[in-house]
């Protein structure tokens, strides 16, 4: 699943934590956590490399 979908999902299921026992919350916030990160890690990695162009001559 890509990394926008989960975000999204696991904040859509924190809206209601009473269907979920409090283990499984703790997951989904972990999730989450890491879901931004490595979203996060991903842009920065997209944005140094640019087009797939290298300044190299």
């Amino acid at each position: 699943m890509r990394y926008k979908e989960t975000i999204r999902l696991i904040k859509k299921a924190l809206k209601t934590p009473e269907l979920y026992s409090e283990k499984e919350i703790l997951y989904m916030r972990k999730s989450l956590d890491s879901a931004l990160l490595n979203l996060a890690r991903k842009k920065t990695i997209k944005k140094q490399k640019g087009f797939g162009f290298s300044n190299e001559t």
